[in-house]
């Protein structure tokens, strides 16, 4: 729910003694809720902002017409209404892949992904695109059990285990790659 680089975009408008213009390709690849908008338009009646939405052609500073706003305002709104649908496209997904028991992401440290039809390693351009499951990861596995062995002592910090892990040759899953 934070957008890092959305709320450091706004620290330096707040904080430049200049408007800014920002330049931006649509709409809602800087907003997405009505939230942000409030934030904006805040810094735009001040004077601090002017923004330029290329795509639809619009520029929005503090002289802006009432028609501008609200071309503005139905663009957020569209924004909003995509981010909504990618959320349910995504949940319904989810949902299907739960209930034909594959596994809906990366797999875990400790495992990897395989292409459900032919068992194959998945690559990560794929861990989205193709049926899948998770197996235990043959290369990785000593370090596991040694992990959760060491862990179960009191006797490491996740730091400490890390530590003693990577003195082992333990790297993290890009090793693999």
């Amino acid at each position: 729910d934070t957008r890092k680089k959305f709320e450091k975009i706004i620290k330096d408008i707040e904080d430049s003694k200049e408007c800014i213009a920002l330049f931006v390709e649509t709409i809602d690849r800087l907003q997405r809720d009505y939230k942000e908008s409030v934030i904006l338009d805040d810094l735009r009646k001040k004077g601090k902002v002017v923004m330029y939405f290329i795509r639809e052609w619009l520029k929005i500073d503090q002289n802006s017409n009432s028609a501008e706003i609200m071309r503005w305002d139905i663009g957020v709104f569209v924004a909003k209404q995509y981010v909504w649908q990618l959320r349910d496209n995504v949940k319904r997904s989810n949902e299907k892949k739960l209930k034909d028991w594959e596994w809906t992401g990366k797999a875990p440290l400790g495992y990897i992904n395989i292409n459900k039809d032919d068992w194959t390693e998945s690559k990560k351009s794929e861990w989205r695109d193709c049926q899948k499951w998770i197996i235990p990861d043959e290369l990785r596995k000593y370090f596991i059990i040694k992990a959760f062995e060491l862990f179960s002592t009191g006797l490491y910090s996740a730091q400490a285990l890390w530590k003693e892990l990577s003195k082992e040759g333990f790297t993290t899953r890009e090793w693999r790659a």
